[in-house]
């Protein structure tokens, strides 16, 4: 059997892992978690607790401001794509004001019980 997925498709990251032994592979979400700095799992925490959230809404719950979101967004999105594992965010499309954000609902669950894991000493900004 054949399967032509487009390179963009977030499945083909993790089927690369699995088919090349990456570290990713096995626990994707936890390698993320690992990776991320303290303000990108912020970003994850805040959307796993609350599940959907408006931008603006999210902005708030961060104490952020709408750029410093795009950034910590941008900073997750770059951490995924070079440890090979797909972007966990899902997001609509749409003006700020508009705008969701979401977890799938086994994500959600994974990075709270890592969040609810005492850190190892590591100091992130």
């Amino acid at each position: 059997m054949t399967i032509d997925l487009a390179n963009s498709d977030p499945r083909c990251a993790q089927i690369r892992a699995i088919l090349f032994a990456q570290p990713a592979s096995g626990k994707p979400i936890a390698s993320l978690w690992a990776a991320c700095s303290t303000q990108q799992r912020e970003v994850l925490v805040c959307l796993a607790e609350h599940g959907e959230m408006e931008q603006v809404a999210l902005e708030h719950c961060l104490g952020v401001s709408g750029v410093e979101l795009r950034g910590r967004h941008s900073g997750l999105a770059r951490i995924a794509k070079r440890i090979n594992v797909a972007y966990p965010l899902r997001s609509s499309a749409g003006r700020r004001e508009s705008r969701r954000f979401s977890l799938d609902s086994s994500v959600a669950d994974e990075i709270l019980k890592l969040a609810a894991k005492p850190t190892k000493g590591r100091r992130t900004p």
